[in-house]
């Protein structure tokens, strides 16, 4: 029988047991940077990533990215929390004089061309390449000319081609409010249905 000559030698075996309990350290259980929790980048498990640390991005529980900027799955999600429907498209189309070539969604009647770029400032120099004749910014009336909305928001340009002032007005609105935020939540525009009078 093994005798004690003092507590105080119990403390280390103590706190590595303590330690092996709790998770065996800081290091065990923690993902690589820009892996979420339970293996590979953004993964499936359907909650959401931690509030993002360096390196990290915010996820919702489809893996859509909240960092400030547009994607397909973000502004998708924002425009059907606003009410609207989109048909989707695989058709790439081109909007001369922008660089970059776009995506074509119908919503009713109208059609939707959203082009992502890399940060706000490539987006904000190609949109200035566009006539401000042909491309008006929603809040400004529609001629007999027909000319398309211009819609720009973080590093989104939507280009709107109805001519019903309300679903100008509502989609400008819901893009304008930002895309979702590190850290924070998705915005949550108020949801309204279609009007029968909405192409």
């Amino acid at each position: 029988m093994t005798s004690l000559r003092s507590p105080g030698h119990l403390l280390p075996a103590l706190l590595l047991a303590t330690l092996a309990a709790c998770g065996g350290g800081a290091e065990q259980g923690r993902a690589p940077a820009g892996e979420a929790p339970g293996g590979g980048v953004g993964s499936g498990a359907g909650a959401p990533s931690p509030v993002p640390g360096a390196g990290q991005v915010t996820t919702d529980a489809g893996g859509c990215p909240a960092d400030g900027r547009w994607h397909p799955c973000s502004l998708r999600k924002r425009l059907e929390m606003s009410g609207f429907v989109l048909l989707d498209s695989t058709a790439e189309v081109a909007e001369p004089p922008l660089t970059r070539r776009g995506t074509q969604y119908r919503i009713g009647q109208s059609t939707l061309v959203l082009f992502f770029y890399p940060d706000e400032g490539a987006r904000v120099a190609d949109e200035a390449r566009l006539d401000t004749a042909r491309f008006v910014p929603a809040p400004q009336a529609l001629s007999l000319r027909g000319e398309a909305t211009r819609i720009g928001s973080a590093n989104l340009l939507a280009i709107l081609r109805s001519r019903n002032d309300h679903q100008r007005e509502r989609v400008a609105d819901a893009l304008t409010a930002g895309p979702p935020q590190a850290g924070g939540a998705f915005g949550k525009p108020s949801v309204l249905p279609p009007t029968a009078s909405e192409p």
